[in-house]
């Protein structure tokens, strides 16, 4: 099934994952879907519709937490995501969600490759642990997430296999195959290809939403 279709049909259906791995190379619209996807999650039994109408502009949403790759430091703050992420929304808007680690590179304007580390991880047991402030779902994204390294992973494995209620992991990659193995086998495979490429159109879903 194409993917944008198979995503879809897992929203009408109700019943959804709490881990997803979206796999294929650059330029397939992984992000984009992503987005989509977790706009349309959103959507059910969510308090704040204002929240999620505005939420694909700004990527801002207080149930949902975005973990990428970050070059290492010595200094605490800067071995989280949190300190990153106004720079790494802002490149994610400006390119229309068409983005790839060296334009990140980039940005950042390092040398060295960054990574998704154990410090990144370790946030999110407190983030989690919180009641969904828009009693709906919590969403994590990780972009890039073929740059994680074993020992996070394995951080993060409890959290996969023991989500909260309505918690769902979204892993974006371009080589799944990376990924620690205990933590893939735990996925739902979205498989995405540059041929035929269409963007995740929820018009529909909203409008029975809303009606």
């Amino acid at each position: 099934m194409e993917a944008n279709k198979e995503l879809k049909s897992i929203i009408n259906s109700g019943r959804i994952p709490n881990a997803f791995l979206f796999e294929g190379p650059a330029g397939s619209g992984k992000l984009k879907s992503a987005i989509d996807f977790t706009q349309s999650l959103f959507m059910l039994n969510s308090s704040n519709n204002n929240l999620v109408t505005n939420f694909s502009k700004n990527l801002a949403h207080p149930d949902f937490h975005i973990i990428f790759p970050i070059p290492s430091s010595e200094k605490k703050a800067e071995n989280s995501c949190d300190f990153y992420c106004k720079d790494w929304i802002e490149y994610a808007i400006t390119n229309d969600l068409e983005i790839n680690i060296k334009g990140w590179n980039d940005r950042l304007d390092i040398k060295k490759q960054p990574q998704i580390g154990i410090n990144t991880v370790s946030t999110l047991y407190k983030k989690l642990s919180l009641s969904s402030f828009a009693s709906g779902y919590k969403i994590v994204l990780f972009w890039m997430a073929d740059r994680m390294n074993n020992e996070a992973g394995n951080k993060l494995l409890k959290l996969v296999e023991e989500p909260g209620d309505k918690t769902v992991f979204i892993f974006i990659a371009e080589d799944g195959g990376s990924m620690l193995k205990t933590l893939d086998s735990r996925c739902q495979k979205i498989s995405f290809t540059n041929e035929g490429r269409k963007t995740f159109d929820n018009d529909d879903f909203y409008e029975n939403i809303f009606s």
